[in-house]
């Protein structure tokens, strides 16, 4: 009886490593697949970065045009004074 206990307990015991590799397996390959991936992806991208760096300019600012703020407008404050009348009519005195 001994035996057919031990020996229960032995193919139990291979039957779990079994399922436990199916498990384990895949999720080792996938893993090992999308490590592979990002290794990949990152060479693309320093691919990539290296090939525009080259094209690109050392800014982002170079082309931009000068800014409107640069002149300096002159102000319509004193044209505006020229139109003030300082001297208003005065009111009709004269009762009818």
């Amino acid at each position: 009886m001994f035996y057919g206990v031990c020996g229960e307990h032995d193919r139990n015991k291979e039957a779990f490593k079994m399922k436990l590799d199916g498990v384990y397996y895949p999720l080792n390959d996938s893993i090992s697949w999308q490590t592979t991936c990002m290794e990949e992806m990152k060479q693309d991208i320093a691919r990539i970065q290296n090939a525009t760096d080259t094209v690109r300019p050392q800014s982002i600012d170079i082309r931009q045009s000068p800014s409107l703020d640069i002149r300096h407008h002159a102000s319509i404050d004193n044209r505006l004074a020229a139109l003030i009348n300082t001297n208003p009519p005065r009111p009709n005195t004269m009762k009818s």
